[in-house]
């Protein structure tokens, strides 16, 4: 009114009612108009409008009506359990949420918030259509799959209210690293399952103890995910949860079926090959409820053809199954895998294929390692070497690299750092009694230097958590011979696929090479030639060879030319 008295109007009906007109619409210029008289005062709509974001701030109670209905249902869902939103509504609906249920309950609105930051152009610009400066959505979507763009997203930063500069690249490596590993992981239980016809005995995958040591592994490690996903997303920590399946995905495929394999071929039908395949089959179920929120259509055909249920997201979370969890297998493994990752850094650094046999690994441990954990009989299949020896001091093979770290020591050293790093190079440094280090007249902390292995003369070292591995990289011709053939393996493998047959299918093998034959005392047979002869068996039983000749045969299925040490040499392959 003039004189300042204001009337709060709760509902169009109530204005209505005083102002005698029909409202229909609450816009400004529309509602400005409407006046009405009250005890000899005239009222008009204050000339202030409020901050829009007030409205959206309001949802919790205007959403139920409340308070003028649905109060029990209210009291039950307020606060929330979570919202998700950018951070652009720092002072936008999460402000007016706060600022709302603070006056009306004096508590928040919502017990957990979700925010993701600004997702940029990969050049760090924001995203626009004049600049064209990212892909469309649609593209991306028909290339890679919602899939990869949905996990690319959760495993990122942007969940984590942090900018993100978007990257077609990243979607691309889901699909390399995490989605076809998986996808090949459930096409290799599915098509052996089929060829064997193996089903599961109930249709829920029910926890067990299996015998073998790889099957007790991957379900603790399962079970380990379980227990970290659920964690992390009970805290809303999306990336957190994330990040650790594609480290399971990867010890799965690379680990676990492919030293796995074996047991899947066979052909007899015996316990251990029953217990691989309840166990595949107990993983790929379970992970597909884990992965659901995050790669939902992947987990959702999986799920679907492995149960036959009606899908996955009406299935329960699975619960963590703590016996299964052991923790010094899942230790001992890790131990190994280090072993062999530090092996094929030095195979790689010397363009050595792991195909090619070497003659020995030497591991230097640290004292802390219980030796007894180590299989050496893993470790020199993996690492395809005939002989593994553990050193008693890796000093044998390798002297202490000690790297000052710069960025830390700079603020308490200042210009003595490049001194202290040059002391370093010079060799003037040597670790304590205590574990620190001594660089010259320096002595440096844990945190203020990394500790390395250098191989000695003659040694080729790499190292990593304290662990050194020194390989021999020597070929002697024996060597070489075995490596031909596991080549010449690979090769007619290649064949197979390229001609779609079956993993089951018999084939004929035929090979021609330069040197196979003798046209004089003077000549030498080539090394293609004496790896074939030494070798035969083993191609055939590798590759289902009912036959290998030497020589071209009159039909064949695929062929393929290539060069091997020099040589040129011709495979054939025929379905028999």
């Amino acid at each position: 009114s003039e004189d300042g008295e204001v009337l709060c109007v709760k509902n169009i009906a109530e204005l209505e009612a005083l102002s005698g007109q029909q409202v229909t619409d609450l816009h400004k210029h529309l509602i400005d108009p409407v006046t009405f008289e009250k005890n000899g005062k005239t009222y008009t709509r204050i000339p202030e409008v409020l901050d829009c974001w007030f409205e959206a701030g309001s949802m919790p109670y205007a959403q139920m009506h409340y308070p003028f209905e649905n109060e029990a249902k209210f009291q039950q869902n307020f606060p929330a359990e979570f919202i998700a939103e950018g951070l652009d509504q720092t002072r936008g609906w999460f402000y007016t949420l706060i600022v709302l249920s603070t006056a009306l309950f004096d508590k928040p609105a919502f017990k957990n918030v979700i925010v993701n930051g600004l997702v940029l152009a990969e050049d760090g610009k924001k995203m626009s259509k004049r600049l064209k400066n990212y892909p469309e959505p649609e593209i991306i979507f028909n290339k890679y799959g919602a899939d990869a763009l949905r996990f690319y997203l959760m495993n990122s930063s942007v969940v984590k209210a942090e900018p993100l500069r978007f990257s077609e690249k990243g979607v691309e490596e889901v699909i390399k690293s995490v989605i076809l590993p998986l996808w090949n992981s459930y096409s290799f239980f599915v098509t052996y399952a089929t060829i064997d016809g193996w089903e599961p005995k109930t249709s829920e995958a029910t926890p067990w103890k299996p015998v073998h040591k790889l099957d007790r592994w991957i379900l603790s490690e399962l079970q380990l995910l379980l227990k970290k996903v659920t964690e992390e997303m009970d805290a809303y920590e999306l990336q957190k949860a994330a990040a650790p399946m594609a480290q399971f995905i990867e010890g799965l495929t690379n680990w676990y079926i492919r030293r796995s394999r074996r047991r899947f071929w066979k052909s007899e039908n015996d316990t251990d090959k029953n217990e691989a395949y309840t166990t595949l089959y107990t993983v790929l179920t379970t992970l597909s409820q884990i992965i659901a929120p995050f790669m939902p259509a992947l987990a959702e055909s999986m799920y679907q053809n492995l149960t036959g249920k009606e899908s996955v997201h009406l299935s329960d979370w699975p619960i963590v199954n703590e016996s299964q969890i052991d923790q010094a297998l899942s230790e001992e493994f890790k131990l190994t895998q280090t072993i062999v990752a530090l092996g094929h850094r030095v195979r790689s650094a010397h363009n050595i294929k792991v195909r090619q046999p070497l003659q020995k690994v030497q591991i230097g441990l640290p004292e802390k390692v219980n030796q007894t954990q180590l299989e050496t009989e893993v470790i020199a299949e993996e690492l395809n070497v005939k002989t593994v020896e553990i050193l008693k001091d890796a000093s044998e093979v390798a002297e202490i690299q000690i790297t000052p770290n710069a960025r830390v020591l700079g603020p308490k050293y200042g210009k003595e750092v490049q001194a202290i790093i040059q002391m370093s190079k010079a060799g003037d440094a040597y670790l304590l009694e205590d574990g620190r280090a001594s660089i010259g007249v320096y002595k440096l902390e844990k945190e203020e230097f990394e500790m390395g292995f250098k191989g000695k003369e003659g040694y080729d070292v790499a190292s990593g958590e304290g662990i050194v591995v020194a390989l021999d990289t020597q070929l002697t011709e024996e060597l070489k011979k075995e490596g031909i053939a596991r080549e010449l393996v690979r090769l007619i493998q290649d064949l197979r696929k390229e001609a779609n047959y079956k993993v089951d299918d018999r084939i004929q093998v035929g090979i021609w090479g330069e040197n196979f034959f003798k046209e004089n005392e003077t000549q030498k047979l080539g090394i293609v030639r004496k790896s074939l002869q030494k070798f035969e068996q083993y191609i055939k039983n590798e590759t289902l060879a009912y036959s290998l000749v030497e020589g071209r045969p009159h039909l064949h299925d695929k062929d393929k030319a290539i060069e091997i040490e020099g040589e040129k040499v011709h495979i054939y392959v025929k379905k028999t």
